[in-house]
């Protein structure tokens, strides 16, 4: 699991159609075969994260921004 510890919270207020995508592909993921062979259950949570970070991958390649360097931990 993850280290959190240095993990910001940020709560926002998400139109309820994007809750329902978000919900869509929560259970697209969950029946992926090669999610499923990890025994990982992937959460809401963890489906928000993922399309904050591609969304931000999309952002940052469109304004030729230079992403920080993950932290190692």
């Amino acid at each position: 699991m993850p280290d959190r510890s240095q993990d910001s919270h940020i709560s926002i207020r998400i139109p309820s159609a994007i809750v329902d995508r978000l919900a869509a592909v929560e259970k697209a993921v969950s029946a992926d075969s090669d999610v499923n062979a990890t025994g990982v259950t992937l959460g809401r949570s963890a489906i928000v994260r993922l399309a904050v970070v591609r969304g931000l991958e999309v952002l940052e390649r469109k304004y030729k921004l230079t992403p920080p360097r993950e932290r190692r931990g």
